[in-house]
C-alpha cells in the first residue's frame, strides 16, 4: 500500500494544494515546508476529519469564506478517498491522529512590595490522555445462596476473587454470549443434578468425583460455558478442570444476571489497563522529569505541566509527545493509520531529538507487532538537505511546495558545478568573478568557459546573462515561475552593485578584487559606506545556494526559503534600493 498523493482544499491557507507522493507505510516521512507555507494547514485538515464529515470553524475555512467547501483527498494505490462536509472516507478506512504542540504563553499578575508586577511564563494545556473515567461495579456471587443449596464446603468454587479482577472484564467475552436463552436451560438442570448430590449423604470426596463424571462432561458440552472457561484458564492457573467449569457456569450465571454491570466493567478494566500503561511509561522518566505523572482529575486521566520553566525546553517537549504518542493510540485502532506530528522536533536540542526518533521507532514496532500499518508524517520546516536532523533508516522526504520546473535551473547548476571546477584546478576563476558578482565590466566574452547549451541561451554575453537573472528575479517578485538560483544572482549583484556605487572611485576596483559578498560588504563599510541591515542579513538566502557541487544541491531548500513573504519583501526591497541608487 502506498499513498500516492494527498490534496487539501479550502482549509486555512491551502485553496487548492495538491501534494504528490509516494508515501510507504512503516516507514517516517518528512514532509517539509517553511514557515507559513501551509504545515499547520495540512494538520489541522486531518485533525477536522470527524466520523462522517469535515468539521471546520469559519477561521480555518480558505479567506474565511463559508461559501467554500473544505475537503481532503488521498490517492492510495489509486483508490480515492474523500473527506468533506457530507462525507469521510478516510476515517472510515484509516485511523487519523493528529500531535502538535501544547506551549503557550502565560502571564501571571502578582503583587510583590506592594508593587502589581506581571510575570511571563510557558504553560503546556493540561493533555487529557482519558476524557472519561468509567465507573466500577463491585461484584459478588454467592452460587449456595442464590440456588438454597446447602453446599459442602469445597464442593462449588467461590468466584469472588474473579469478580475482583480487571483481567476477567477486559477478556471477559461478552460479544459471544449474546444469546444465553437454551445454554441456562441446560445449566437448569445441571443445578439440579449438584443440588441433589449436595443433599445427599455422600461425602465431600464423592460428589466431587461424581460431579467429574457427571456434570464436567454437560458443562464441557455447552459452547459458551467453554468460552468463558477458556478465559478463567487464562487468568487463573492451577485450577482442577473441574473447577475450572464450575467458575466458568457460574461467571455465566452472574452475567446474565448483571449485563450492565459487566459491560461497565470491562469499560473500566479498559481505561484501568491504558492508565497503567501511560502510568509506567512515566515512572520510568520520574527521575528526570519532577515526577511528572497522569492523575485523575475532574472525571478525566490528565497530564499536567502547572509550571513549564521547572523543566528544560527539550524535556517538556519530549514529555508532550510521549504523552500524546501514547493517546494517539486510541484513533490509531484500524489495520491502516495515519499519525500527523506537527513540528513537534524543530527546537529539540541534538540528546532530544535522538530520543523522539527513538520514540517513534518503537511506535512504529508496537503498531507492525499488533498487526497495523502507520503512515508517520512529520512535519519540518528544517530540509534535511541542509539540516541533518534526521537519522530515520530509509527516510523518505517531501516538500509541501515543490521545486515545481527543476529543468529551469539545470544550465545554472552546470555552471556552479564548472565554477567549482576551475576553483580547484587553479585557473582564474572567472565564473564568480563576472557572472555570480557584479562586476564594472561585463565585456569579456564567456565563450571559452560555457557549453552549447548556455552558449545557446546567450550566457557567453554577460550582460543577456544577467538580463536572464533580473527576468527570473521580476518573475520571483509577481509571483511567476522562476529559477531560484537566477533569483540569487540577481540579488547579489544589486547588493554588490548598490555598495561600489557608495563607494570612492579609488577604492571601487579593491572592492571587485575581494573575495564574497560579505568581503566587499566589510571592505565597503571601513570605506565608509552605509550599507543596510537587510544585505547581510539576506547573505543566509544568496550564498550557500550558489556554491553547489555534484553532492550539494539547495535549490529545494532556496525555494521554500524564498516562499517565505517577508523574505520576498526583503528583496523587493534591495531591487528598490539598487535602482534608485
Amino acid at each position: 500500500m502506498k499513498i500516492a498523493s494527498i490534496t487539501i482544499k479550502n482549509i486555512r491557507g491551502l485553496q487548492n494544494h495538491n501534494i504528490q507522493l509516494d508515501m510507504i507505510p512503516n516507514k517516517p516521512s518528512l514532509l517539509v515546508a517553511p514557515n507559513g507555507s501551509g504545515k499547520s494547514s495540512f494538520a489541522i485538515a486531518f485533525q477536522s476529519l470527524i466520523r462522517g464529515r469535515v468539521n471546520i470553524n469559519e477561521d480555518n475555512i480558505f479567506s474565511r469564506n463559508t461559501k467554500l467547501i473544505p475537503e481532503v483527498i488521498m490517492n492510495v494505490d489509486g483508490r480515492i478517498y474523500r473527506a468533506n462536509s457530507t462525507v469521510n472516507e478516510i476515517s472510515r478506512a484509516f485511523g487519523v491522529a493528529v500531535i502538535n504542540s501544547r506551549t503557550k504563553p502565560v502571564v501571571i499578575k502578582r503583587k510583590i512590595n506592594g508593587v502589581n508586577v506581571s510575570i511571563s511564563r510557558l504553560s503546556v494545556e493540561p493533555i487529557v490522555l482519558e476524557d472519561h473515567i468509567p465507573r466500577k461495579v463491585n461484584l459478588c456471587y454467592d452460587f449456595g445462596a442464590t440456588y438454597e443449596i446447602a453446599l459442602k464446603k469445597g464442593v462449588v468454587p467461590a468466584i469472588n476473587s474473579l469478580l475482583a479482577k480487571n483481567l476477567l472484564y477486559v477478556k471477559f467475552p461478552i460479544s459471544e454470549l449474546k444469546r444465553t436463552g437454551r445454554t441456562l436451560r441446560q445449566v437448569s438442570d445441571i443445578i439440579d443434578l449438584i443440588k441433589g448430590l449436595n443433599e445427599s449423604d455422600a461425602t465431600r470426596d464423592k460428589i466431587t468425583s461424581a460431579l467429574e463424571e457427571e456434570v464436567l462432561p454437560k458443562l464441557k458440552s455447552l459452547s459458551q460455558v467453554e468460552i468463558i472457561a477458556g478465559v478463567v484458564k487464562n487468568i487463573e492457573g492451577g485450577n482442577s478442570e473441574l473447577n475450572v467449569y464450575l467458575k466458568a457456569m457460574q461467571l455465566l450465571l452472574k452475567f446474565c444476571q448483571e449485563v450492565e454491570a459487566f459491560k461497565a466493567n470491562k469499560e473500566y478494566a479498559e481505561y484501568y489497563e491504558r492508565k497503567q500503561a501511560y502510568c509506567e511509561l512515566f515512572d520510568s522518566l520520574k527521575d528526570t522529569w519532577q515526577n511528572i505523572k497522569p492523575k485523575e482529575t475532574q472525571g478525566k486521566l490528565l497530564i499536567e505541566i502547572p509550571n513549564a520553566s521547572l523543566i528544560s525546553n527539550g524535556e517538556r517537549d519530549i514529555i508532550i509527545f510521549l504523552a500524546m504518542l501514547e493517546k494517539a493510540k486510541l484513533a490509531l485502532k484500524k489495520t491502516e493509520n495515519i499519525l500527523i506530528i506537527d513540528e513537534v522536533f524543530d527546537y529539540l536540542d541534538d540528546a532530544n531529538l535522538v530520543a523522539a526518533q527513538y520514540y517513534i521507532s518503537e511506535f512504529i514496532k508496537k503498531m507492525k507487532a499488533e498487526g497495523k500499518e502507520i503512515f508517520p508524517i512529520i512535519l519540518t520546516h528544517l530540509n534535511p538537505d541542509y539540516y541533518k536532523h534526521y537519522a530515520f533508516k530509509d527516510l523518505k522526504v517531501y516538500y509541501l511546495l515543490p521545486l515545481p520546473s527543476p529543468h529551469k535551473s539545470n544550465l545554472m547548476m552546470i555552471l556552479l558545478r564548472k565554477r567549482e571546477e576551475l576553483e580547484k584546478s587553479g585557473v582564474e576563476d572567472v565564473i564568480s568573478k563576472y557572472m555570480l558578482h557584479f562586476h564594472a565590466d561585463y565585456a569579456r566574452d564567456m565563450s571559452d568557459i560555457l557549453n552549447q547549451e548556455q552558449k545557446d541561451a546567450g550566457w557567453n554575453e554577460i550582460e543577456k546573462y544577467k538580463e536572464y537573472c533580473n527576468a527570473n528575479l521580476e518573475n520571483y517578485l509577481g509571483g511567476r515561475d522562476f529559477c531560484p538560483l537566477a533569483v540569487c544572482v540577481m540579488l547579489r549583484e544589486w547588493v554588490e552593485r548598490y555598495c561600489y556605487e557608495k563607494l570612492r572611485e579609488d577604492y571601487r576596483d579593491q572592492f571587485l578584487a575581494e573575495h564574497g559578498t560579505q568581503k566587499k560588504l566589510n571592505y565597503a563599510e571601513e570605506k565608509g559606506v552605509e550599507y543596510p541591515e537587510v544585505f547581510s542579513l539576506l547573505g543566509l538566502i544568496y550564498n550557500d545556494p550558489l556554491h553547489a557541487t555534484d553532492k550539494k544541491d539547495l535549490r529545494q531548500t532556496l525555494y521554500s526559503r524564498l516562499h517565505n513573504n517577508t523574505i520576498r519583501a526583503m528583496i523587493g526591497e534591495v531591487k528598490a534600493l539598487g535602482e534608485e541608487s
